[in-house]
């Protein structure tokens, strides 16, 4: 069954205020009702029998709903029925199917019953903050320059290579606005006192050199370079310290990857003017690359990146409750309502949602504009990603244990729920392992820890899961696929426990980490994180031995074993997936693709060639001709200019191209482009044509692969985690192989090897990419920044 919701991307036409409210208190009006309504039916006790009628009653008024679906009180309908099959299933559980038993049964029993209420108070709170995602217009700013809020845009740097922190300062140093009106600041917390004075002789000398170069590279793109003493809280403290010696109306937050588009503050200053009260304007985080998930399952541009949830849905959702928080880049913020609240906050790792609530409390607005138009950089490791989420799950529980927002004075009960559903979420890790370690306790120790019978199960569980992905797969299929979701939550829950539970036991304790960009991987390689996942995949395999054995010996349960080792078998697929992912893929790209639509021309010593870039870095490009057969026989050629203009037609780009490279077999349609290693003023000329539209960002936004078909979604799941897992354990039987025969030349006193394990597997894996066809695209290599930021 299939039910899809799909609200406007933007809304149609703007209301008066008053049309506005009426509107709102109509809905608020009919929601209430409705959810007495539900609350009354889903408290009703039944036998079986009518608990199945009453599943089918809704099964039925849910396809009646989803014939209106763009009506406002069809789409209410809609959540009111998926929120009675659930509160209906909770109300059985709690009554019908706990009790007491031996010790160790009674307290699972009771885990698993928390985890389950903690995934029913988090769709409770979703169904609450998606009730009626806003879609803003953006607010462009007045053509009046004189009216015009000043801007500094503030770009706060620790460790990151010069050559990624250039192109995001290039960028920024050509956003469409008033010269007299913008500052640009590099925000240097890798050249504090504090850091030029360390007493390692390396650490110091690496120091002053980055600080050098970073002074002249902001000195040559027209950017002020500012540090300070010490590097007290962090990034806070760093943007802290910046505000008391600068003084624009707006500070525009970028961290060091996040590339602008130049619309970023015609599109959202205008907010600013219009209402005095907003102190937030926060915009998406596009990210051109794939995450480890997305990269290691080989799922990029297959389906929607995994934080489009939260930027192109959820925040939506807050923002309608006045509940959008800043996300640490991309965000505005009016520099009074900082100096308000005292400054970033500095209390949590989490320094955006902390300030975000300290603004809400203090009555200031905010605003979510949901069109991206900064080009970020997803962390290319595991390790690089675990470490970054679990920074966030601990500063969101620092959030919910300091600055709890159930009782934080000032606060709307909207945002009161919207950061409560943030807050909780990230809690995940503990009810993610109890749902995994469940099924095992039955199947291999024979602990009835979900008393339930096959009738009720499929009367009263199998509606609540369906329920509830109906819900996910209505609100959310054109952000997420079904199941997704679980991998990523799976693949951190085993490291993020740890740092949960030292948070709750000590919230002050957490401090800030940097989380790496830009690492690349020369080979694949299974990721040392692996092991927990090996362990947990071998008791899980361990748990259908046992169900076997409880089937020959317990026939009386059989109803229950088979329920048990389904869940099991769910499990297992997931940890398959989880696999795959821990087989690191090589990372050789410098620089990321962006998609792109642009007219073209390839100027030759001997010809021009006409036809279109769709896709574009700093690196280069990928050109398809308009007539293929122009180009057999170019592979090699040395050197050629690009003639291309922006998308709005209004400027022409030339470049010079040292590398061609034809693509497509024997016969090419394609050509690889790479782009002549620049100086700063050609650095600018390339930033501007590959990152300074948003029309691109967007339109890849809006035109995502989605599927409001959950088999579907299973089943190509299912097959990415067993291709990788197969990967995954194929790397292992080599390298264990590779181990033992030098070993046994050791033993036979034979010598080492003609080469050393580490080229073996060097030479394995081009082998391995050989056989994907997954050779280095052309814009590869050194940064072509690399060069300008030096000169």
């Amino acid at each position: 069954m299939t039910h899809e919701f799909t609200l406007p991307e933007q809304e149609p036409k703007r209301r008066s205020k008053a049309a506005r409210d009426r509107g709102d208190f109509f809905s608020a009006f009919a929601l209430v009702i409705l959810l007495a309504m539900v609350t009354v039916l889903a408290m009703i006790p039944t036998d079986l029998m009518t608990q199945v009628v009453i599943v089918l009653s809704v099964y039925i008024g849910l396809s009646i709903a989803s014939i209106w679906r763009d009506s406002r009180f069809a789409q209410l309908v809609f959540l009111s029925l998926v929120t009675l099959i659930s509160l209906r299933y909770f109300i059985w559980r709690s009554t019908e199917t706990l009790g007491l038993s031996d010790p160790i049964s009674t307290v699972l029993m009771y885990l698993l019953y928390g985890a389950e209420l903690f995934g029913f108070m988090l769709f409770l709170l979703s169904v609450f903050v998606n009730v009626k995602p806003r879609r803003r217009p953006p607010e462009e700013a007045p053509a009046a320059f004189d009216n015009l809020p000043t801007v500094d845009i503030f770009i706060p740097t620790y460790n990151e290579a010069i050559e990624l922190v250039a192109v995001t300062v290039s960028a920024a140093c050509q956003v469409d606005y008033p010269k007299n009106k913008v500052a640009v600041y590099v925000l240097d917390d890798g050249g504090t006192d504090a850091k030029l004075s360390q007493s390692d002789d390396t650490s110091r000398e690496a120091a002053s050199k980055r600080a050098s170069l970073l002074k002249g590279l902001c000195r040559r793109l027209g950017a002020h370079y500012m540090t300070r003493e010490d590097n007290r809280h962090a990034k806070a403290g760093n943007i802290n310290a910046a505000i008391k010696r600068t003084n624009g109306d707006v500070i525009l937050i970028l961290d060091a990857d996040h590339i602008p588009t130049a619309d970023i503050l015609w599109r959202t200053v205008g907010y600013f003017q219009k209402d005095e009260q907003i102190g937030l304007v926060q915009t998406p985080h596009f990210m051109a690359n794939p995450d480890p998930v997305e990269k290691n399952l080989d799922m990029f541009r297959s389906m929607p990146s995994e934080n489009e949830m939260f930027f192109r849905q959820i925040q939506c959702g807050l923002d309608y409750w006045s509940a959008s928080f800043f996300c640490g880049s991309a965000g505005l913020l009016r520099r009074t309502a900082i100096e308000e609240v005292g400054g970033f906050g500095t209390l949590t790792v989490t320094e955006d949602a902390e300030t975000s609530i300290d603004l809400h409390a203090n009555k200031w607005k905010s605003v979510y504009l949901d069109r991206p138009m900064i080009t970020g950089l997803a962390p290319e490791t595991l390790s690089g990603f675990i470490g970054q989420r679990v920074r966030w799950a601990q500063g969101m529980v620092q959030l919910f244990l300091l600055k709890n927002p159930l009782f934080r004075p000032g606060l709307r009960f909207g945002q009161r729920m919207g950061y409560l559903s943030s807050c909780l979420y990230w809690f995940f890790p503990l009810a993610r392992i109890m749902f995994l370690i469940a099924p095992l306790a039955y199947l291999l120790f024979g602990r009835h820890i979900y008393n339930v019978s096959a009738e009720e199960f499929l009367a009263y569980t199998v509606p609540h899961f369906l329920a509830s992905m109906i819900f996910a797969n209505a609100m959310f299929h054109h952000v997420r696929w079904p199941f997704i979701g679980a991998i990523y939550e799976l693949t951190q829950s085993i490291f993020a426990i740890r740092p949960l539970l030292a948070t709750l036991k000590n919230p002050h304790k957490p401090s800030f980490k940097v989380t790496p960009k830009r690492e690349h991987l020369e080979n694949d390689f299974i990721s040392p994180m692996a092991l927990p996942f090996y362990i947990l995949l071998f008791v899980v395999l361990l748990g259908f031995v046992g169900g076997f054995i409880r089937w020959q010996m317990v026939p009386d349960e059989r109803d229950v074993i088979l329920i048990t080792m389904v869940w099991n078998t769910l499990n297992l697929f997931a940890l398959l997936a989880v696999l795959g992912i821990l087989l690191e893929r090589r990372q050789l790209r410098s620089t990321p693709r962006l998609p792109s639509s642009l007219p073209a021309s390839l100027s030759l010593a001997d010809r021009t060639i006409d036809g279109e870039l769709i896709d574009l870095s700093i690196g280069g490009a990928c050109f398809i001709p308009y007539a293929p057969d122009e180009i057999i026989g170019l592979g090699g050629r040395q050197t050629a200019q690009l003639v291309t203009s922006s998308a709005a037609g209004d400027r022409q780009f030339a470049l010079s191209v040292k590398k061609l490279e034809a693509r497509g077999g024997p016969e090419p349609d394609e050509l690889g482009l790479v782009f002549a290693a620049p100086n700063l003023k050609t650095l600018n000329e390339i930033v501007s044509l590959v990152h300074g539209d948003s029309t691109f960002l967007d339109d890849t936004w809006r035109n995502r692969p989605d599927t409001d078909d959950a088999v579907d979604a299973l089943g190509f799941l299912i097959l990415s985690g067993v291709r990788g897992a197969f990967g995954h354990l194929w790397l292992l039987v080599r390298i264990m192989a590779a181990t033992l025969r030098d070993g046994l030349y050791r033993l036979l006193g034979l010598g080492p090897r003609q080469t050393d394990r580490a080229e073996r597997e060097k030479r394995a894996g081009s082998a391995d990419r050989a056989h994907r066809g997954d050779g280095p695209h052309p814009a590869s290599g050194p940064h072509p920044a690399s060069v300008g930021v030096t000169d």
